[in-house]
């Protein structure tokens, strides 16, 4: 259904969004990524991002998976890390390769295989189709080289919604996604997280997840 990540794999059924988003969430992403960037511009550089960056080595080759406007690729590649950026919506790749990052049109099935030391992946998860994030993960796991580190954040809690903006969120517990990580040959060490506000102006709570790839 979702492709194999050992060969590249694919995007799944585009009449469901398969394992590179939900069609709505991204039309939304699309018409709105000028409004989108303005928003999430406006934050600073979030702790999490600084720890990230500390457990990588000077130069890492790094994934912005899900890049969204490219803030944080931007500011990864601004610390002297050599920055990939990923995103399944034409008008966040523009953004983000209008900032000088090589910006790639594509979700986690685009990640090409061993090829990075360091992956972030914020809040992006959470809008693919549960079923898809198996796959998903797999692709991340095949993208990093040994020891290579993972951020992954999501929205935490249960069940799945849409918002008022017609955004799927498919939410997530603690053991469960240790478990799928886990099933990929990623081991979880550490987790946290974090209160804040949605871009519909929803309370949110993430959970944060930091990762390696098993040698």
């Amino acid at each position: 259904m979702t492709g194999d990540p050992a060969t590249g794999g694919s995007c799944g059924d585009p009449a469901t969004g398969g394992s590179c988003g939900d069609p709505a969430t991204l039309d939304f992403y699309q018409d709105n990524a000028g409004r989108y960037a303005d928003w999430s511009q406006g934050h600073a550089v979030p702790k999490t991002l600084e720890h990230f960056a500390a457990s990588l080595p000077a130069g890492a080759a790094v994934a912005d998976l899900g890049c969204g406007a490219g803030w944080a690729s931007a500011w990864l590649q601004g610390q002297g890390f050599s920055v990939t950026a990923f995103d399944p919506v034409p008008a966040m790749v523009e953004l983000t390769a209008s900032r000088g990052v090589t910006a790639i049109l594509g979700g986690a099935e685009a990640l090409p295989r061993a090829a990075f030391d360091g992956l972030w992946c914020n809040a992006a998860l959470q809008h693919i189709p549960r079923d898809g994030l198996p796959a998903a993960l797999a692709w991340i796991a095949a993208a990093l080289r040994p020891g290579g580190r993972l951020f992954l954040s999501v929205h935490e809690g249960d069940g799945t919604l849409r918002d008022g903006l017609g955004r799927l969120y498919n939410h997530h517990r603690e053991p469960d996604l240790r478990e799928a990580l886990t099933a990929c040959g990623l081991a979880t060490l550490a987790v946290s997280r974090g209160s804040g506000q949605g871009f519909d102006g929803r309370p949110i709570t993430m959970l944060r997840l930091d990762a390696s790839r098993e040698a």
